[in-house]
């Protein structure tokens, strides 16, 4: 009896432990107002301070599940309309939700709709607790690159990695194919800085000092891995 007591709390704690990695994120980096409508379901989203430009769905079921998303049409003598009607459809289709995965979908600022996915980020083994942070697939790092290299200005590259990095984890290899996305030494250490707290091998981020090309970035870097 006490062996089944046991093992029924474990599956409890293992169950809690990753209920939360089942779940579906939307973000809107459009200038127009964008509704997202999930299983007959709308969600409003923008990115002038009337909406949020985000949200999370953390009790999505596993399964198929309907989407399309909208943008909201200006009236012709300038701001915005109320009426449903005024939004035009962008994207429709379906999408599948995998257990243990967390969906993510992007609305870009040229009003592109990129549905990703990854395994949850925490799996059983290794250390901190029984919880081991994984660094992004292939699949999906390379979706998030092509995301960056469409945008001209760094400011904007650093706006979709920062988006990026807050469901993700990274290895230094993909910290240095990210910084050399940018032109210049102060765009590539805003990067370096910002996923020092993401990277899975820390150990290994001392190598990222060849990516810039002044000494004094050289030394600001290095300066803030010796801090953090």
């Amino acid at each position: 009896m006490k062996n089944i007591f046991t093992f029924l709390a474990l599956l409890f704690l293992t169950s809690t432990a990753f209920a939360f990695q089942t779940k579906l994120s939307a973000t809107s980096l459009s200038k127009t107002n964008i509704r997202v409508d999930i299983d007959g379901r709308s969600y409003y989203l923008n990115n002038n301070g009337r909406f949020d430009n985000a949200f999370t769905l953390d009790d999505i079921s596993v399964g198929m599940h309907r989407i399309a998303v909208y943008k909201q049409q200006q009236r012709k003598r300038g701001g915005w309309s109320n009426n449903n009607n005024s939004y035009q459809a962008i994207y429709q289709g379906n999408f599948f939700v995998k257990n243990l995965h967390h969906t993510d979908i992007v609305i870009t600022r040229f009003d592109k709709v990129y549905i990703d996915e990854m395994y949850g980020q925490q799996i059983l083994g290794g250390n901190n607790n029984g919880f081991e942070n994984q660094a992004m697939d292939v699949n999906s790092f390379a979706n998030l690159k092509q995301l960056v290299s469409k945008e001209a200005f760094d400011n904007n590259k650093l706006n979709v990695i920062k988006l990026a990095s807050g469901y993700n984890y990274f290895s230094t290899n993909q910290v240095k194919e990210l910084i050399q996305l940018f032109s210049f030494d102060n765009g590539k250490l805003d990067v370096a800085k910002l996923l020092l707290s993401r990277v899975v091998d820390k150990q290994n981020y001392y190598l990222l000092v060849d990516q810039f090309t002044f000494t004094n970035t050289k030394n600001d870097f290095k300066e803030y891995v010796q801090n953090h």
